[in-house]
């Protein structure tokens, strides 16, 4: 009974695919990475190589980046405005309530754009480590660098090897941040 399926898009919701098939009249789909200003990019590691995204429908499309939430701007300018459009159509009724939530989350995203970058002004050590390889817009929004990840891909733990290569690359460039997810294990 669903009006509406909001996704993100490059195979990150294949799942969706069947519940799309089997449903008698399908709903409405936003897919946030299809958007036109949601300008998603590729998804490559710190040695320049793509990643394929699990499940996805294409190989260009699995080469895309699918973390763009976290980019605040990009919430604000791109997802909210397309989900209350969404949300409008599929229920004209509460079109204001979708739209004046829409002004007040995009009110509340740019208090937090500016918060951070407050934060980060004056910080000289731009680079850093992530757990998981999901931090590229942010990264690019606050003008930071992603050096590299612990684990490209939730799950997949790195060897002796590569933990050996990741600590011989934050001593030499510096690197004293590793952002971390709590979901994530923090054994490795």
């Amino acid at each position: 009974g669903a009006e509406l399926l909001v996704r993100i898009g490059v195979g990150l919701d294949q799942w969706s695919e069947r519940l799309l098939a089997a449903a008698g009249t399908p709903p409405a789909t936003l897919t946030f990475l299809d958007l036109p200003g949601a300008h998603p990019r590729a998804w490559v590691d710190g040695g320049g190589h793509a990643h394929a995204v699990a499940g996805a429908g294409n190989a260009d499309a699995g080469e895309i980046d699918p973390h763009i939430w976290l980019d605040p701007t990009r919430v604000r300018d791109t997802l909210v405005p397309a989900i209350a459009d969404a949300l409008s159509a599929a229920d004209p009724a509460g079109a204001e309530l979708y739209r004046e939530r829409a002004r007040v989350f995009a009110t509340r995203l740019g208090a937090l754009d500016s918060e951070i970058h407050d934060r980060l002004q004056g910080i000289k050590a731009r680079a850093f480590i992530a757990y998981h390889d999901t931090w590229r817009y942010f990264a690019e929004r606050y003008e930071l660098e992603q050096v590299a990840s612990i684990e490209a891909y939730a799950g997949d733990e790195p060897t002796a090897a590569e933990l050996g290569r990741l600590v011989t690359l934050a001593r030499g460039r510096g690197i004293t941040a590793v952002v971390m997810e709590p979901q994530l294990g923090e054994r490795v």
